[in-house]
């Protein structure tokens, strides 16, 4: 599987490789996939690669374990949180509730982390939140 990811990230494929990562629904697949591609790097395209629908599943499901690839998480969580439009009609009623559990699990994280990693998470935090109050 994490052949055929790379395969689609190589082809700039981004979309359909986070689309199948998240329908594996296996948060260290996902993780790696994450690591894999630098966040800022792919979500500055115009128009973004990824969807909303995307973007929203993966900023929750890469915030269900913040002990692994936590640098390359919180980049993701951070960038595309930035990205979700809270007012998008086919997600405003999820975005609420997903970005108030990402919040906590940031929150968590940021308790038990010491240095940059713990400017990341309150800086992921603070986008989050944002959006949160947008």
């Amino acid at each position: 599987m994490r052949g055929e990811l790379s395969a689609l990230l190589r082809s700039g494929s981004y979309e359909a490789a986070f689309s199948k990562a998240l329908g594996l629904q296996d948060v260290a697949t996902l993780g790696w996939l994450a690591a894999q591609a630098d966040a800022g790097t792919v979500l500055s395209r115009e128009p973004c690669p990824l969807s909303q629908m995307v973007l929203l599943s993966l900023v929750q499901q890469l915030s269900a374990d913040l002990t692994t690839e936590l640098s390359a998480k919180l980049a993701w969580i951070r960038e595309a949180a930035m990205l979700i439009n809270p007012r998008d009609p086919l997600l405003a009623r999820h975005v609420r509730p997903v970005l108030d559990g990402v919040h906590s699990a940031l929150h968590a994280a940021a308790a038990r982390v010491t240095g940059g990693e713990a400017s990341s998470c309150r800086l992921a935090m603070h986008v989050v939140h944002s959006q949160l109050t947008s």
